[in-house]
């Protein structure tokens, strides 16, 4: 029988009291010292909250938010690496304050370059509809641009009500591709 695998714990992404949800971690596949964690914390209103390490998990940046500029929140990250080395962020944004209400909802990708953020849009939900839960995937391969998929649903008020309405997911076009720096 294996020895268990040991591991350590560490708190990476701060909040008041309370809980996190919908945690996701990704590894640059071109550096496996370089490592992103993001969640959402139960904050009001919600939001993406991601750190990174550059050392393999030693240490940790302080916590950043991620809400595309005139949205008031975020939620559902997923995180992926860009072949240039960028970490690349998808959630779902909206500008509606109410918890379990995204009217108005938005499927978007962010770029962080250095310290900074540039958001994408890639889709904006029709009268009634609600988006989100978006899925992304990112190769390393450079010949290819990160896919983001997420489903769709239908009907009056479907994003202020629960059971959320089944639909079949839908994909969308790459954002532009970025500027791709040679990694030295």
């Amino acid at each position: 029988v294996p020895a268990p695998v040991s591991s350590t714990e560490h708190t990476v992404l701060p909040v008041p009291a309370g809980a996190m949800s919908e945690p996701t971690v990704a590894i640059d596949p071109h550096n496996p010292r370089r490592m992103a964690v993001a969640a959402n914390p139960y904050l009001a209103p919600a939001r993406i909250q991601i750190s990174v390490s550059e050392d393999g998990g030693r240490n940790w940046s302080a916590g950043m938010t991620v809400v595309p500029p005139g949205e008031k929140k975020s939620y559902d990250p997923q995180l992926g690496y860009a072949a240039d080395g960028s970490l690349l962020v998808t959630g779902g944004a909206s500008s509606d304050t109410r918890n379990g209400c995204q009217r108005a909802s938005k499927i978007f990708i962010a770029v962080l370059r250095g310290n900074q953020f540039s958001y994408h849009v890639l889709a904006t939900a029709s009268a009634g509809a609600l988006l989100d839960r978006p899925t992304l995937l990112a190769t390393p391969d450079r010949q290819q641009l990160p896919l983001v998929a997420w489903p769709a649903s239908p009907g009056p008020g479907a994003g202020c009500r629960l059971p959320r309405a089944r639909a079949p997911p839908r994909v969308g076009p790459p954002p532009p591709p970025p500027v791709l720096l040679p990694r030295g």
